[in-house]
């Protein structure tokens, strides 16, 4: 529970840093599939991460700034959080635009596996960060992507 709300905390903290975006994103978005149950992606590895997730992102009052405590970096496999980092274990989609990462984290001397939900807006310049499972539904916090 410590280690869940401490995930939240960061991403309320510093949960907006991606490393830098490629142009045309947004045109990677999954495809969606009607009713389906949530499967790995189809990508070469089965922990990559989508290429439209990818980038700095920060708090929706965020300045993109590399010292923002909502700064997140997401990577094909690893995410950097504000003292926190995580090696991405899996991922598994969640419906059109939305993906769950299973990661390794380690931050603060201490090391736990969590699982997050990350939500694409349709135009891909926003996102929201949610714990799974999402049973405290005050801890989604909202991203925005950051200029590459």
């Amino acid at each position: 529970m410590r280690r869940l709300i401490l995930m939240a905390a960061m991403l309320t903290l510093a949960a907006c840093s991606q490393q830098p975006s490629q142009s045309g994103d947004a045109n990677n978005t999954p495809s969606p599939k009607a009713n389906t149950a949530p499967t790995q992606t189809a990508s070469a590895a089965p922990n990559a991460v989508p290429a439209a997730f990818l980038g700095v992102w920060d708090g929706a009052k965020g300045h993109c700034d590399p010292d923002s405590d909502m700064r997140v970096e997401i990577g094909k496999q690893h995410l950097a959080f504000y003292e926190s980092s995580g090696e991405v274990k899996q991922v598994t989609r969640d419906g059109p635009g939305t993906i769950e990462l299973t990661m390794a984290m380690d931050g603060e001397g201490e090391q736990w596996t969590q699982k997050m939900r990350f939500a694409l807006s349709p135009d891909a310049h926003q996102m929201t960060a949610s714990p799974v499972p999402a049973d405290h539904p005050g801890m989604a916090t909202a991203l925005k992507r950051c200029p590459s």
